[in-house]
């Protein structure tokens, strides 16, 4: 397809039609080399052009006019390829995370067939009392516990306090710790669990871990 339609009578035509599969750095391209063609053509009408019957300037203002719009139209496009790149690549990326093991910064915890398991660092030495409460904010267990610094990991087999079974499903630890002088210790509490979702709907894409949708980037670790 020719890169301009031609001239009528003082009128030089852009073809605007590009090719939807043409990229908008070749659409810039094919703009540069009409817009030069536009120009030469211009300038020698206006160098022999008759005094006494000059052109009508607003025939080539309105054609700059339409180079404008056309350029604006391409940088669009440009923007948008380079969104639609970085989209692509983030999809692809979060993608691989299905099926990873991942640990993530959450007091929640999946119970599954009579284990729960969370993960937290102490930052000293404290003596801590641990509550377990199930999705309606009911305690199920609850204990006092000696923790040393560091990192490490509560499990619990699922059993209340009454040694009666709960049903899998997602339950949140509370963990109070107190140094030798009772003095606040703070303990950050993490949990691991499989994806087993991805959301990429939103601005901050989500994953779902142990049945629980938490933002992409709370992951801390991820097992490959």
């Amino acid at each position: 397809m020719a890169d301009y339609v031609g001239i009528v009578g003082n009128n030089y035509v852009p073809n605007t039609n590009t090719s939807t599969t043409a990229s908008a750095a070749n659409s810039q391209t094919i703009l540069n080399d009409n817009f030069d063609t536009f120009v030469n053509i211009l300038t020698a009408q206006l160098k022999s052009q008759d005094p006494l019957d000059p052109m009508d300037a607003t025939s080539f203002t309105d054609q700059l006019v339409q180079f404008s719009g056309v350029e604006q139209a391409i940088k669009t496009n440009e923007k948008l390829e380079e969104m639609t790149q970085i989209l692509q690549s983030n999809m692809s990326n979060a993608v691989s995370y299905l099926g990873k093991k991942a640990t993530i910064d959450t007091s929640s915890s999946a119970l599954t067939n009579g284990n729960a398991q969370w993960q937290f660092d102490v930052e000293e030495n404290a003596k801590a009392s641990i509550v377990i409460s199930d999705n309606n904010g009911q305690i199920v267990h609850s204990a006092d516990v000696y923790l040393p610094s560091g990192s490490q990991e509560y499990n619990w087999n699922g059993l209340d306090d009454t040694g009666v079974a709960m049903p899998d499903g997602l339950y949140t630890i509370a963990i109070s710790a107190r140094d030798d002088a009772n003095q606040h210790v703070n303990v950050s509490t993490t949990a691991t669990g499989l994806i087993t979702a991805l959301d990429m709907s939103t601005a901050d894409p989500k994953v779902t871990i142990n049945g629980k949708s938490v933002s992409l980037s709370s992951i801390t670790r991820l097992e490959v």
